[in-house]
């Protein structure tokens, strides 16, 4: 499958969903005013338009996994699972991280998986040319991560993932579409901007942004930069978005 850019006509990504995946889960779309997005899936709560988005977070349970010995050039890799089972093609267009020990380090894009039960083996076939450069072993500690923009949610105040965007329009749940990730974006306030502060995602309001709190123990991750138009709390303000893709 080929990774080029899409162009997306005006206003198409507010209104394009689909059912079925299409293209490959972060395939860029651009618009004609150069505002970047990564073709997504919703989770599991319908979306309206300006929220900001999160990946979904880790399966405790699919973490530093027991891993057969797998040669160099292996286009699978076996993963024995904690105490969670995986559905089918959970992973799919995700990564496979070897995080200790034997050929850690490595990073590997998984093609597919099966269904596996509970604290049973799952091979995890890798993309066609992204085969494992380091031989594993047994002592080997591979982790599963699900593709950033597979089953995305609105931004907890908890933070769960990484923040990937925000949401042009409705979306149905497990609905694919065009998550926006760079340039101008109509976003949910937390509070009163003021413009040109930077914001960050709001620990009060899920979805929203919120002024940068440089005084704060947590960090947050700055979002982009308030543009122009002063928005109160629970409006919405427009964000030039840095690049989250």
């Amino acid at each position: 499958m080929s990774y080029n850019i899409v162009d997306i006509p005006w206003g198409q990504e507010k209104i394009t969903t689909a059912t079925r995946r299409e293209t490959m889960l972060g395939q860029v779309g651009i618009t004609p005013d150069g505002r970047f997005h990564r073709w997504a899936r919703n989770g599991a709560v319908a979306l309206t338009a300006g929220k900001l988005l999160a990946s979904a977070g880790p399966v405790a349970n699919h973490q530093d996994l027991v891993t057969a010995v797998a040669a160099i050039a292996a286009q699978t890799v076996t993963v024995t699972l904690g105490a969670t089972a995986a559905t089918l093609d959970q992973y799919e267009d995700g990564l496979l991280s070897v995080r200790d020990l034997t050929g850690e380090g490595h990073g590997y894009r998984i093609r597919s998986n099966p269904v596996t039960a509970a604290s049973g083996s799952m091979v995890v076939t890798l993309r066609q040319g992204d085969d494992v450069r380091v031989a594993l072993d047994t002592t080997s500690q591979c982790s599963l991560h699900v593709n950033e923009y597979n089953l995305v949610v609105v931004a907890p105040t908890t933070a769960l993932g990484d923040v990937v965007g925000v949401s042009p329009g409705g979306v149905p749940i497990n609905d694919y579409f065009w998550c926006q990730v760079s340039g101008m974006a109509v976003v949910l306030a937390d509070t009163t901007w003021v413009v040109g502060q930077m914001v960050e995602r709001s620990v009060n309001v899920a979805g929203a942004v919120t002024p940068v709190d440089y005084a704060g123990t947590a960090e947050r991750g700055i979002v982009g930069r308030m543009h122009q138009t002063v928005p109160t709390d629970t409006d919405h303000g427009v964000v030039r978005l840095y690049y989250l893709g």
